[in-house]
């Protein structure tokens, strides 16, 4: 058999978990690789790992930033990925950009005013944006159908059965981000609800958009990446996005923010994040606890690409067990949460979105009832990725469990 070069050599979680180690020395501290204790490791990862490591922790822009001398030793080829990937991100912060003005333009024109969540809300600031996915706004519930109407006269596209009941289906449109616009009912995992939607600012630069209130924008981040996606606690972009966020409230906001999670059920998770974000800020490097669900995650990644081909959502639904098995129970009720909660939206399936429409008891009912259907076949396919993620985990010396 002919043997494997190094451009195309199977990816490493480990040495991804290596990278992630280097990565968080050079964005919080400034040290240099020569005082990076894997350095040796360094040399030897290959290409396809640091793809591994970039799509995973979504930093590489942030990196690109450091200063030179920090990347200079990187092997050309790492280099070399490592400016790419970082234009596609910036890539990225471009376009959304660009939305805003078409936001702006169709909240004026409807008297609504969304408020732009997370990394949308950082988008007028040229230093301080981050990779984005998607555009997640939030509005009162009684100005949710006027929006999403405005925008798919626009030319968004509704992708039917992608919504949830935080939020209405995906709009979508060529060249553009998609657009999730989510309903405020209450605090559910950190949405903002009642004064927090009145008590907002401007966003510069966006007129009739707004972004929240310092101390609600860090909560809905620190409440989203560690209790609505677990696969991303720690991840190195939210960690960034979290201090960023933190450095913008007083000293009685950070205390609110620290009492806020204290008394949340996922307080030691919360804690955890906001201790690796303080760090960031006070140029440290923090202390990683979360390792473990970055190394399953790397290896979920890794292993769930022949997934891609299946119906529906059981990719997704498979990758979440996973996490769901290897937690506790905060993790374990999340998990059962979201896949018994009825979308805002009516079914992609034609007969059912008719039941749902006539008989919206019923409809509730039947759409329950075949979503649990494929529980089962979720639970075949995140078995194996149980198997190797804590293969990974015994590999690296770290506890099989998450939370």
């Amino acid at each position: 058999m002919p043997t494997s070069t190094r451009t195309n050599r199977e990816p490493s979680p480990l040495h991804a978990l290596a990278l992630r180690r280097w990565a968080f020395a050079c964005l919080s501290s400034g040290r240099s690789e020569a005082e990076f204790g894997d350095r040796a490791v360094l040399g030897d990862i290959v290409p396809t790992t640091w793809r591994l490591f970039l799509a995973a922790e979504r930093c590489a822009a942030a990196l690109a930033r450091c200063p030179g001398g920090l990347l200079r030793d990187l092997p050309r080829f790492a280099q070399e990925l490592l400016s790419a990937t970082a234009r596609a991100e910036l890539q990225r912060i471009l376009v959304a950009r660009s939305q805003l003005q078409v936001l702006s333009h169709l909240a004026r024109e409807t008297g609504c005013r969304p408020i732009l969540l997370r990394g949308g809300a950082s988008l007028t600031l040229d230093d301080r944006s981050f990779d984005l996915d998607d555009l997640d706004l939030v509005l009162p519930p009684r100005e949710v159908a006027r929006f999403a109407a405005a925008l798919d006269a626009a030319g968004y596209r509704p992708l039917v059965g992608s919504g949830s009941h935080r939020h209405l289906d995906v709009r979508a449109a060529p060249g553009s981000l998609d657009i999730e616009i989510h309903v405020s009912k209450d605090r559910e995992q950190g949405l903002p609800h009642g004064a927090a939607l009145e008590n907002v600012r401007s966003l510069p630069g966006a007129p009739g958009l707004a972004r929240l209130s310092a101390l609600e924008h860090a909560w809905n981040i620190l409440a989203h990446v560690t209790v609505d996606h677990i696969y991303r606690r720690g991840q190195i972009r939210d960690v960034l996005l979290l201090a960023d966020a933190i450095a913008e409230c007083s000293p009685d906001e950070s205390a609110a923010l620290a009492r806020r999670a204290a008394e949340h059920p996922a307080a030691g998770v919360m804690d955890a994040q906001l201790a690796m974000a303080r760090a960031i800020n006070d140029a440290k490097p923090p202390i990683d606890a979360f390792e473990t669900v970055a190394l399953t995650n790397y290896v979920v990644r890794l292993r769930a690409k022949g997934m891609v081909h299946l119906p529906g959502n059981l990719p997704v639904t498979a990758s979440n067990l996973v996490f769901a098995i290897l937690g506790g129970p905060i993790e374990r009720r999340g998990f059962w949460t979201r896949e018994t909660s009825i979308p805002m939206e009516p079914s992609r399936f034609a007969f059912i979105a008719w039941v749902q429409r006539r008989f919206p008891a019923l409809g509730r009912r039947w759409l329950l009832f075949f979503r649990l259907l494929r529980l089962p076949v979720a639970l075949a396919l995140a078995v194996p990725l149980v198997v190797a993620a804590r293969r990974a985990l015994g590999r690296a010396g770290l506890a099989p469990r998450i939370g």
